[in-house]
Formats: structure tokens, C-alpha cells, sequence
């Protein structure tokens, strides 16, 4: 499933529409192709000449090339939609309003409308569950946007548009007034955590420690990720690399002024299940690369298999492994991982 973010400014469209209920969707909607678009306006297909007003105004809107699902009290509305041009809305037709906003692109090749569905459900099962969770809905509608073409063809090309906003919290440094506030929010991570003994390993006072948050701290590396009041998460952004870090074979020999690090990632307890995880590694990212770094690092305890499945589904990418000492473990194993910054490997 291909996956883009867009800005775009308001976008108005001209259409009709109908009522469908969500089980009925994959029945309903090409029912309403055929009949309402296909069938009643197959003289129109076959001449190209509007006899009517609506037929002036599909033709003039493209009206057939989206298609909008818009909620409503018994299910949503499904409109067969063209971009509004302007001029007069003729009686049968409505308009209908995106505002300006970031847009969620997915794309599919093949025969409708098969191709259509199969990336709606990807949508809604596969990425809205995941990376979905770092947004929120900008208005309650999605856009189906459709290409020239047979769409029979197994090259025709669809897609569904989902205008999103980023939620609103945010990654702030943490002052030193805010010490025992962060810390008391990794002690109860540690002792809420179930397994942790088995994955993390995490032993407050031994790891982390006050002097470790503290250094970060003083540093300007510790950060925190709000939701209004609340701590959702936190996360040290070091922006070098441990002594360690030298002895794994890295995709590019980086010097330790292009390099930043990731430490004690933990998402707080009430914010569990959203993919937090992934939008303090995309956050991380972005830290990294406006301090002028060209790469991402950060390690796992080998035990550690629920944070070895975040970091590859972040994309970072397995680069090693060395057996070290910790105080909070003894000598254990420890993996490596990397993430290069688009501009980097785009230079590469």
C-alpha cells in the first residue's frame, strides 16, 4: 500500500448523492455507479452533448471523476463528484467543501472496482490502526479519486484521499524544573509495565538513573511528548554517539557531528495502544535532521522484541549487534539500528 502526505488548499465539488449503510458499502456504492451514472446518462456517454443543465454540468465539472463518502446519522453519503468550476449549481446537484488541509494519498492499480476496495480496507485495517494514530480526521469525510481510462483495465489507476491534522501533541524539551516530574513518569512506566523484567529490563536507579536524566536534562536532549497538561511520552535525543556505537558496521562511517542517538523512549500508560512509539521515532527523526544530522541511531537489549518490531516497522534498519555490560542487566546482548535521513541518502 503506497502512502503520501500533501498539502492542498480548500477544494469545493459539484455532485449528487445517496444514504448507504457501512455493511452495505461494497454493494451499494458500484449500484449507484451503474444506475445513477452509467445507465441514466448513457445517452449522454455516447453523444457528449448535454440536453439538460446536469448534463452541462457534469460534463463541464468532470463530474464522475471523485466520488465522496461524508458521514451521516444512518451511515454516510456517497456522492459521485466532480471539482466544482464555478457557475450556476443546477437543481439535483449540490456542492460540497474540503478546507484547506494535509492529505493522507493512497494508491492502487486495477479492474473496479476490486482494486477500489481492497485499498480501502488496507486503509482502514492496515494503516489507520498504526500509522494513522499520529493523526486526527480533519472533517468527516474521505475523497475517491479516480483516473481516465477503462476501468477495467488491470492498469487503471484509483485512489482514496483522507484529510488528516496532526494531533495536537507535541515534543517539548524538559527544563530542570521539570526533573522529578520526568522521573516519576519513568518510575511508573517501570512499574506498570508487564514483562518488563523480561524485555526492557529497566531498574530505576540503575536504568535510568537520576545522574542520566539529569545529564540530558542539562544537555537540552531530554524531551517530552504533551498531550495539553498530560506527558504522553518521553524520550532523550543525544545528538552524538556513545563510545559503543564505533565498533557496528553502519551503512555510512559517520562522524559524531552527524550522528544523533535515541535513549529511554517510553511511552506513558494511558497513551498505550496509539502508536506513540512511532510518532517520538518520527519526532526524534526530525530533531536529528534540524541539528544537522544525516542519521538516526539507537540499540535494544536483544530481549527486548516489542521495541526490536517498533524500530523496523519505524523504518530503521538492523545493522549489528555486541555483547556489553549494563548495569541493570550484567552481559548481555545488545542490537543496533539505523535510520539515514532522506536528504542523506538522497546525496548518497
Amino acid at each position: 500500500m503506497n502512502v503520501k502526505y500533501e498539502k492542498k488548499l480548500e477544494m469545493t465539488f459539484i455532485g449528487y448523492h445517496t444514504e448507504i449503510r457501512p455493511e452495505e458499502g461494497y454493494q451499494k456504492c458500484p449500484e449507484f455507479w451503474d444506475k445513477e451514472f452509467a445507465a441514466k446518462y448513457a445517452r449522454l456517454w455516447q453523444t457528449m452533448k448535454p440536453e439538460t443543465e446536469i448534463e452541462k454540468a457534469i460534463l463541464e465539472n468532470e463530474i464522475g471523476m471523485f466520488a465522496i463518502c461524508s458521514e451521516s446519522e444512518n451511515g454516510f453519503l456517497y456522492w459521485i463528484a466532480g471539482l466544482y468550476k464555478g457557475g450556476d449549481v443546477p437543481e439535483g446537484l449540490e456542492l460540497y467543501s474540503f478546507p484547506a488541509s494535509d492529505w493522507a494519498i493512497f494508491t492502487a492499480k486495477g479492474p473496479m472496482p476490486g482494486s477500489l476496495q481492497t485499498l480501502n480496507t488496507a486503509v482502514w485495517q492496515e494503516w489507520f490502526p498504526n500509522e494513522g494514530q499520529k493523526f486526527q480526521a480533519n472533517g468527516k469525510a474521505t475523497l475517491e479519486v479516480y483516473s481516465q481510462g477503462d476501468p477495467q483495465a488491470s492498469d487503471y489507476e484509483c485512489g482514496i484521499w483522507v484529510p488528516v491534522q496532526t494531533e495536537g501533541k507535541q515534543m517539548h524539551l524538559v527544563q530542570t524544573d521539570d526533573f522529578e516530574t520526568v522521573k516519576s513518569k519513568y518510575i511508573e512506566v517501570i512499574e506498570n509495565t508487564p514483562d518488563i523484567e523480561k524485555y526492557a529490563r529497566w531498574i530505576y536507579g540503575k536504568h535510568p538513573t537520576d545522574e542520566s536524566l539529569k545529564a540530558y536534562i542539562d544537555r537540552g536532549e531530554m524531551y517530552v511528548l504533551t498531550d495539553g497538561e498530560e506527558i504522553a511520552g518521553m524520550a532523550a535525543v543525544a545528538l552524538c554517539q556513545g563510545d559503543e556505537y564505533l565498533n557496528i558496521s553502519w551503512e555510512k562511517d559517520l562522524p559524531n557531528d552527524e550522528v544523533a542517538t535515541v535513549h529511554l523512549l517510553a511511552v506513558c500508560l494511558d497513551y498505550r495502544g496509539k502508536s506513540l512509539g512511532l510518532r517520538i521515532l518520527d519526532e526524534a527523526m526530525e530533531i536529528a535532521v534540524q541539528n544537522g544530522k544525516k542519521a538516526l541511531r539507537l540499540d535494544a537489549l536483544k530481549s527486548n522484541l516489542p521495541a526490536q518490531k517498533m524500530y523496523e516497522k519505524a523504518g530503521f534498519i538492523y545493522r549489528g549487534e555486541q555483547r556489553l555490560y549494563a548495569e541493570n542487566t550484567g552481559m548481555t546482548e545488545f542490537l543496533y539500528y539505523e535510520k539515514v535521513s532522506k536528504t542523506a541518502a538522497m546525496l548518497a
